[in-house]
């Protein structure tokens, strides 16, 4: 028997999709964490064909049919909330849009490509402009801790030209990085703004605890309560401190330093915690130092009213808040090694001035390898001027798990920001017969680093350089790096069935998609499908299909009267390396599994830090009634985190479906709800609802 057939399908060609970002004019909770994305989808088709457009958001999906005119073409409007959580659902395929030409009793199927660039130069919701912070991507960090540039639409554009627009389009460009510092005083619509437009981006409050700016505004914090404080300025003698003359001022007179021994010291840590109560992802706190003269770098003596390191550390106590991530710049440990507490009572340090005046094997290895191996991040803060550092300082940031932020170009992306490296597969080492230059390998990448004197000339076999060509022979100049794509990038499979459970005889797809290391599609390669019944012990080999030229998507038809299992094999290339799928089961002669969906709610979007509520939802099958006595299992994750973690399984009710849990949590989480499946009803996934605490 040869169960597998591919019937001819009718054309189908999409044109470019185009998407319109819109941010929702609600109140409440999705205020600042939902947009609008209408997407337009055109295309050709044959005259006599029909044609459907599937949106799919976690497991819900929406079917709508779409007019097709006398010469084949058609157009439409898809519209999305998008909220979080979508980047990295439209990674794993939980979030998709699929267009479906029919001609007849055969069908043929595209998926729309979601990670296409935006209209009018903004970032898709889901586009590539996003993978920054993703898993896989270098990590990168941009300091904006100026507080009225973000007010103003001032930003550098990623041409390098600089820009005066709109708040939105600042949100928009800080959004690609990792990281983004802004400052303290910065409000909470701007955070909403830039994690709107990425949920993986992180963004702190620059804070310095040694400085207060003496701003005229009546409502600064200066006028409001600073001035009148004379006694908790900072003074250069211990006479000065007493009749509170000449205290020190700095940056022209602009900057009052502080005296963080004194009163100043309650009042910063209030301004810090409610900095982070604002939803800012932790601190950077900047001057971090035993001496305070060295916090602002002009080496004055002075005086402060207590001891200076204890102060700093009472203020790193207290300004430790559970969720968040705090780091400071200042001395490292590793050069001075009574500062090893201020790294304890962080999540990392920053290296300003990175390379350009400590040396590269301190900045790139050591100082990074210290703080990692105390689990913390080191942030690489690059000073030197030269656009031709620029590549060597970044590719010597990828040796270990830093940001890397390019001072000297404020926020400007580069292309290489955006490299798909994949996971690194171990520490940094130096090449054998290369004493001095050192590399590190990534599953999709390989980073070479010359800081050495003179130019190297290796050979990495089985690796392209930037152009493509082959690093057989590879020279690298001193000061100056690599970085190595494999010749061969590995692929996987995914494999799946339109149905499960048909009656037998009944018709059904099995599909999938051939992607890259990238997770991008890889198209016009054959793959070839593999099926057994249970108890067979070898695989019998089914039709051989191709994939579709930028998504990867392959599919093939099929009906049967018993059990039996798919996979789908692909052999390789001169490009591309060999896999195989998953295994599909698809149990034929049973009665078909109902569908089923799952609606989320909560009984409090916006409750305070720590205060109790209730997630709830309801299952139900295709006909809206309540299907009861079923396992549901919560499932829940914080802004950024990459991965869903497991929550209670809890039993709906009998009529009505019903189920719930209770939380309480002290900042913003989100949750959703999955049912398993079983012989009777098929596996859904909720809604996304999202809980944000102050």
């Amino acid at each position: 028997m040869f169960p597998l057939c591919v019937a001819s399908e009718p054309s189908l060609v999409l044109k470019t999709v185009t998407h319109d970002l819109t941010p929702v004019g609600r109140t409440g909770t999705f205020s600042s964490e939902v947009v609008i994305d209408n997407m337009h989808i055109s295309g050709t088709t044959t005259p006599d064909a029909k044609i459907s457009v599937t949106k799919t958001i976690f497991g819900a999906a929406t079917k709508s049919s779409v007019p097709v005119s006398s010469n084949g073409s058609f157009s439409t409007t898809v519209q999305f909330e998008v909220g979080p959580g979508f980047a990295q659902g439209v990674e794993r395929g939980d979030v998709k849009v699929q267009v479906t030409a029919t001609q007849g009793t055969t069908n043929k199927t595209l998926d729309v490509p979601l990670n296409q660039a935006a209209s009018a130069a903004a970032p898709n919701v889901v586009g590539a402009g996003l993978n920054a912070g993703a898993s896989g991507y270098p990590h990168t960090l941009i300091v904006y801790n100026n507080p009225w540039l973000f007010y103003t639409g001032q930003y550098v554009d990623n041409n390098g030209n600089s820009v005066q627009s709109t708040k939105d389009a600042v949100a928009t460009q800080l959004a690609q990085f990792s990281a983004v510092s802004l400052h303290y005083t910065d409000e909470a619509s701007n955070i909403a703004l830039i994690k709107q437009n990425n949920p993986n981006t992180k963004v702190f409050a620059y804070v310095n605890p040694v400085f207060c700016y003496k701003s005229s505004d009546p409502n600064s914090e200066y006028q409001l309560v600073v001035k009148n404080h004379p006694e908790w300025f900072l003074y250069p003698t211990a006479a000065d401190r007493q009749h509170q003359t000449n205290p020190i001022v700095e940056y022209d007179g602009t900057e009052q330093v502080m005296d963080l021994t004194t009163g100043w010291q309650a009042e910063i840590i209030s301004l810090s915690k409610a900095a982070l109560a604002k939803g800012f992802d932790g601190l950077y706190v900047d001057c971090v130092c035993d001496d305070p003269s060295l916090c602002y770098g002009y080496g004055e003596t002075t005086a402060p009213v207590g001891d200076w390191h204890t102060a700093l550390n009472t203020y790193l106590d207290q300004v430790q808040v559970d969720g968040k991530q705090n780091f400071y710049n200042g001395q490292s440990p590793v050069m001075v090694s009574t500062n090893q507490d201020f790294l304890d009572k962080t999540d990392g340090w920053m290296d300003e001035g990175f390379i350009s005046y400590k040396g590269w094997k301190l900045s790139a290895i050591d100082m990074p390898q210290y703080a990692s191996d105390q689990n913390k991040f080191t942030m690489f803060y690059a000073v030197n001027p030269s656009a031709a550092l620029r590549h060597f300082y970044f590719a010597s940031a990828l040796l270990s798990d830093g940001y890397f932020f390019y001072a000297p170009t404020s926020t400007q992306w580069f292309a290489e920001y955006g490299t798909y490296t994949g996971a690194p597969t171990g520490q940094a080492y130096q090449i054998q017969g290369f004493p001095g230059v050192w590399a590190r390998d990534y599953t999709a990448a390989k980073v070479i680093v010359n800081p050495t004197s003179a130019a190297v000339t290796v050979s990495m076999p089985g690796y392209v350089d930037s152009s493509g060509n082959p690093a057989s022979h590879l020279t690298i100049n001193s000061n100056d790096a690599a970085i190595l794509k494999p010749s061969i990038q590995s692929t996987t499979l995914s494999l799946t069935t339109s149905n499960p459970n048909p009656g037998s005889g009944v018709s059904y797809t099995i599909s999938g998609n051939l992607y890259d290391s990238a997770n991008a599609g890889v198209g016009g390669k054959s793959v070839t499908f593999y099926w057994q019944y249970a108890g067979d012990t070898t695989w019998r080999t089914g039709p051989t299909v191709q994939t579709a030229t930028t998504t990867g998507y392959f599919s093939g038809s099929d009906a049967d009267t018993k059990t039996i299992y798919y996979k789908a094999v692909f052999a390789g290339d001169s490009s591309y390396a060999t896999s195989t799928s998953n295994v599909v089961t698809v149990t034929v002669g049973g009665t078909a599994a109902k569908a089923t969906h799952i609606d989320l709610s909560s009984s409090n979007y916006n409750p305070g830090s720590g205060v109790s509520y209730t997630i709830s939802g309801n299952l139900y099958d295709s006909a809206n009634a309540g299907v009861g006595g079923k396992s549901v299992t919560f499932y829940w994750q914080y802004a950024g985190d990459t991965t869903w973690r497991t929550g209670p399984t809890v039993q709906t009710a009998t009529t009505t479906g019903y189920f719930s849990g209770s939380d309480a949590d002290t900042k913003t989480i989100y949750y959703k709800a999955v049912f398993a499946g079983d012989s009777s009803y098929a596996t859904s996934t909720s809604n996304v609802v999202t809980v944000t605490i102050p």
